[in-house]
Formats: structure tokens, sequence, C-alpha cells
């Protein structure tokens, strides 16, 4: 009696097209697997250099501060390590660059939760504002600055607009997680 290969070939077949998306659900539910999924995200993005931003749900934990944000539009927060409270008042984006962070509009309060690293035992501030992506709409303000102990609001003008940011000391967040300014645009 001849047995072809036919069934065996569509049983395996078979089992594979189950298993695959079984197996791709089961991995996609671990914390590690959506964390890499989410970095990988933010690589497709263009923000594979965002530094001090972490997206694990675990950020409470760990040394650094949130900030809030209220919008009714496009948004990029960016944010700058000082070695001085001078440097960080010499102009809105004087000092150095450690990342950016971008998002939409916000029913609610977006919090945006970002974790020191090694790097910023260097420096003495850090300074973060929030802008609109488009021009013709208002700027952020800082509604309040939390509770982050020396957080300061600085005003900065150029020819066509004010941005208010904040600066605040690192000390705290080197150590700890604080909470710290919200920005509306509402």
């Amino acid at each position: 009696m001849k047995r072809g290969f036919a069934r065996p070939f569509i049983l395996i077949v078979s089992l594979i097209l189950i298993g695959l998306p079984v197996a791709f659900i089961a991995y996609s539910n671990s914390s590690s697997a959506s964390e890499f999924v989410n970095r990988n995200i933010l690589k497709v993005l263009g923000n594979d250099d965002v530094k001090g931003a972490n997206i694990s749900s675990d950020n409470y934990s760990k040394p650094g501060f949130s900030i809030n944000i209220i919008s009714s539009g496009t948004w990029n927060l960016q944010e700058y390590l000082c070695k001085t409270l001078e440097e960080c008042n010499k102009s809105l984006t004087s000092g150095k660059n450690i990342g950016s962070i971008s998002g939409a509009k916000t029913d609610d309060v977006k919090e945006i939760r970002i974790v020191s690293t090694a790097e910023w035992g260097e420096y003495q501030y850090i300074k973060y504002f929030v802008r609109s992506w488009n021009s013709g709409l208002q700027n952020f303000r800082v509604l309040d600055l939390g509770s982050l102990n020396g957080s300061m609001k600085k005003v900065f003008s150029d020819e066509k607009y004010a941005t208010e940011a904040v600066i605040s000391p690192i000390t705290d967040i080197l150590n700890t997680f604080q909470h710290s300014a919200t920005f509306t645009d509402k």
C-alpha cells in the first residue's frame, strides 16, 4: 500500500500556521518583548537617538522625573543638560541636547517619564521646554513647576516667539524620582 506525503505535509503546515500567531501573542505580552517593540517603533519613527527617555512601566522606581503635557495639537519636548545655571540661561538651546520626544493632541494629561543616566552626574542643571510643531499655533506655557525642588521658569524670546522653559537642578533626580512641570498650549 502506497502512502502519500501530502497528509503529513498538510498537517505540519497547518500546525505552523496556527502556532505562529499564538507564539507571537505570547512573545508580545512579555515585558521585554514590548519594550523591544516600543524601542523599534522609535527607531522607525526616527527617534532612536532619544537619550534619557525610557518606555518601561517601572520608571517610578528609577531615578528621574516626569513632565505633564496638555496639548491641542502636535508637540515636541526638548531636553538640555547644563554644567552651570549661566549656561542654561544663555539661550533656549544652550547646553547639551540629550533628547527630543514628540507627541500629538492629548484628551487629558500626557505624562512623560524621563530616567536619569550616570552621564547626568557631570552636570548641575537640566532645561526642558515644549514647542508646537506648527509655528502658527500658540506656544506652550508652564502651568505649574511641580514638586522638583529648585525648579524655575525662564522665558526665552526671539524675533517671533517667547518660549517658556523650566530649569531644574540635577541633584534630586540623580537618586530619586520627582514630578516636575506641567506644560499646556490651551
